[in-house]
């Protein structure tokens, strides 16, 4: 077959990759809810397809969707700030924040450092939705115009 042809080859990883990748996500569904009985399933073959697809990847091949790439970036970004503990007297000057620190004063519990987040564990499963999305787009910015057509 041409140069330009899909067969199996080692520069058509990603092409088939991305094909697996979409039949899982479409097979098992998906949602950014934590509740999603198959995600337990689909975000660690996520974050498998995202090493697959970050594995040698190039400036070029980024620059090529580099507004994608930022506003993936800052997305990311934005969740992982939000999990970042924070000193008590910061996190108390948040709003919002006035009836858990009396919750922690009659606790007694203290200088206790906390994430932005007053739900962490959803802030958690934000940051995890994010994998489907990422692994996504770096497959498909490996992807040749050809393999984009073929898709």
């Amino acid at each position: 077959m041409a140069r330009g042809g899909l067969e199996l080859k080692r520069e058509n990883v990603h092409f088939w990759a991305m094909l697996c990748f979409a039949a899982c996500v479409f097979l098992m569904g998906g949602g950014a809810r934590g509740d999603v009985q198959s995600l337990p399933i689909l975000r660690p073959i996520a974050a498998g397809f995202l090493a697959l697809g970050l594995w040698q990847i190039s400036w070029a091949e980024i620059s090529r969707l580099r507004g994608v790439f930022l506003l993936a970036s800052a997305c990311v970004l934005l969740i992982i700030i939000h999990l970042i503990p924070l000193p008590l007297s910061i996190w108390q000057a948040l709003p919002g924040r006035a009836i858990v620190a009396e919750i922690d004063r009659a606790a007694g519990l203290g200088e206790v450092w906390r994430p932005i987040t007053l739900t962490p564990a959803a802030a958690w499963n934000a940051l995890y939705s994010m994998l489907i999305p990422v692994a996504a787009l770096v497959l498909l910015s490996r992807l040749s115009r050809t393999q984009l057509t073929a898709m």
